[in-house]
């Protein structure tokens, strides 16, 4: 039994009481004031022996049982929102928050062009858009954007079409929407694409993100300071993601390229095997 001061101290000490006993054999008493003696000045001593009859054995709070999610078992699943696809929605029950999407592909299949429909029906739908573009400039992702909806291609050195007016219009109408991660600011790395997650959404509201794209994420792949393997780094930056999404109730789109080997395709059909 552990009866210490209900305050930030005792807390820590509790925490560490606890790892000299044996698992399921430690209770531990919580005061409604800060210790003994301020229960007993505020002549409420009978209340301390019930909150010690009372203590329940301390468990890990990453082990439940049925009875306390109660609440959350009796919340219906809910469709997500829709994806500019119909059949999409419907095979994947909709665009949900607390979810992370992966979305593999060779280089030059459109997945460019896949990503900006999402993103513009988030902005459309009034939800606020982070862009971690790892190949791009800030300035040049929003160009490429901004072009996508004019069908100009801005990011193109002396496109036709440029007009200062029309693009200042554009990106003064996207205004704190859109929030972008400079790669160029410093190193990257997993763990600053991560607070930078966490400070879109708490200070500018941001509720789908965007990884664009996680080999170039890999190129520097540190976990826990030391460096590993392209693969391990991939498998645990995956990881993380999903965890803050789930955490912060947001949306998280990863983009990946994927290597292929040439592989011959050509098949001479012939009458045997028509």
């Amino acid at each position: 039994m552990l009866l210490l001061d209900n305050d930030a101290a005792g807390e820590e000490a509790a925490q560490k009481a606890l790892k000299e006993f044996e698992p399921g054999t430690c209770r531990i008493a919580r005061l409604p004031l800060k210790d003994a003696n301020e229960m007993e000045l505020a002549g409420r001593s009978e209340e301390i022996v019930k909150c010690i009859w009372n203590a329940s054995v301390v468990k890990p709070n990453t082990l439940v049982v049925a009875s306390d999610i109660r609440d959350k078992v009796l919340e219906q699943p809910q469709l997500g929102g829709e994806w500019p696809w119909p059949t999409m929605t419907k095979a994947t029950y909709g665009l949900r928050w607390g979810e992370t999407y992966l979305l593999a592909a060779a280089t030059s299949v459109g997945k460019t062009e896949f990503m900006r429909e999402i993103v513009s029906q988030q902005l459309d739908n009034g939800n606020k858009v982070g862009l971690f573009s790892f190949e791009q400039t800030p300035q040049d992702t929003i160009r490429r954007f901004i072009g996508a909806r004019m069908n100009k291609r801005l990011h193109i050195p002396g496109a036709d079409g440029w007009d200062s007016e029309l693009i200042e219009k554009a990106v003064d109408e996207l205004g704190d929407s859109v929030v972008l991660y400079n790669s160029e600011s410093g190193l990257l790395s997993l763990e600053a694409v991560i607070i930078n997650i966490r400070f879109a959404n708490k200070c500018h509201d941001t509720k789908f993100f965007v990884i664009d794209n996680l080999k170039s994420l890999a190129a520097n792949p540190v976990i826990d300071g030391k460096m590993t393997n392209e693969i391990h780094f991939m498998s645990h930056a995956v990881a993380q993601l999903s965890r803050i999404a789930r955490e912060l109730q947001v949306t998280v789109f990863i983009i990946t390229h994927v290597n292929t080997d040439k592989i011959s395709t050509s098949y001479r059909i012939t009458e045997e095997n028509q």
